[in-house]
């Protein structure tokens, strides 16, 4: 896979690769009862589709590639980085490298947070990799190894640059009928409801915390109310556990790129169903995946004689005939 596939989308906003940019992340405050509500899509425009989606770049095939060093919640800063100090530079990497990745040679939060990082070297070590890293800011050599082929700490700075492209100052829609909230005060999340088709206009595109949420890029949002929020998502694959790797894009559980309320004519009783996140007898595959999301598995299941599509989530099987949900029974 061709590495350099990914800048295709981002050459013309080249200005936009340098350092991570200071955060206008919301903080948590009350509803404000008098802003008037204004409809997003009346002055802002859709995502930008010309940008095609960012290939998924193997560790294999990483050097060269920078990486920005996401910052990391204080509760979790005493132990520092997984991103370690390397003592032999000079020697490349090798097994015995591994001696280097002990906790006291992890690097400080202070001292690295917000870094870009270029790779400059890469050793296969069984299933996993070794990763060398030039600190761009002070020079120094860094070492990391991979967990499912990722290193959760850190997210590609080509990923930052295409999300800026395609959504900033754009209007997304949130999937999941919810947005983050962050009080920086303690550094914890909270959660405000919106209706899936509220427009929600992107003010800004910044690099997330660690380790949570595991979305390393936010997307600063203002609801038609004024109320701000983020939603933490992906936008490649690249840098992502192999066992959370699936089809599709990367961020399509977590926002609707089009105005769902002109994609479907349904009425104003079934989004109040799909908004509070239930599913009834009769609805179409379309409302249930809007309301429920994805299922965790599907299979064909033979039921009084008749073959049906059934789809597994936590704790319900639903089962559909050609047309509509038919069945929803509890599961163990």
């Amino acid at each position: 896979m061709n590495k350099y596939l990914a800048f295709n989308c981002i050459l013309i906003i080249s200005v936009l690769l340098c350092c991570a940019p200071k955060s206008t992340i919301p903080v948590t405050h009350p509803a404000q009862s008098k802003v008037e509500e204004v409809c997003a899509t009346d002055t802002a425009l859709a995502p930008d589709f010309s940008c095609a989606p960012l290939a998924a770049v193997p560790v294999k095939d990483w050097k060269g590639l920078n990486f920005i060093v996401l910052q990391k919640q204080p509760i979790f800063c005493q132990p520092g980085y997984e991103l370690y100090g390397f003592s032999n530079p000079e020697l490349g990497l090798t097994p015995e490298d591994l001696s280097e990745l002990k906790p006291e040679n992890r690097i400080p939060c202070d001292q690295i947070k917000g870094h870009l990082l270029t790779v400059t070297g890469l050793y296969e070590d069984g299933e996993e990799w070794l990763v060398s890293f030039s600190d761009k800011e002070t020079g120094k050599v860094i070492t990391a190894r991979t967990h499912k082929h990722s290193i959760k700490e850190i997210v590609p700075e080509a990923d930052l640059a295409w999300a800026k492209k395609r959504w900033l100052n754009r209007v997304v829609f949130s999937r999941k009928g919810t947005i983050s909230t962050l009080n920086k005060e303690n550094s914890s999340f909270g959660s405000l409801k919106v209706r899936i088709q509220d427009s929600l206009l992107v003010e800004d595109v910044v690099p997330g915390f660690t380790p949570l949420p595991v979305n390393p890029i936010w997307l600063v949002v203002k609801t038609p109310q004024g109320q701000q929020g983020i939603i933490p998502l992906r936008c490649s694959w690249t840098n992502t556990m192999s066992d959370m790797i699936m089809e599709g894009d990367p961020w399509e559980s977590d926002i609707i790129e089009k105005d769902p309320s002109k994609i479907y004519t349904w009425d104003e009783a079934t989004w109040e169903i799909i908004n509070n996140h239930r599913v009834v007898l009769e609805m179409t595959k379309e409302q249930v995946l809007m309301s429920w999301g994805k299922p965790v598995k599907r299979e064909d299941v033979d039921m009084d004689g008749e073959k049906m599509e059934c789809w597994y989530y936590a704790a319900q099987m639903l089962c559909f005939d050609i047309h509509q949900l038919v069945s929803i029974k509890d599961i163990q």
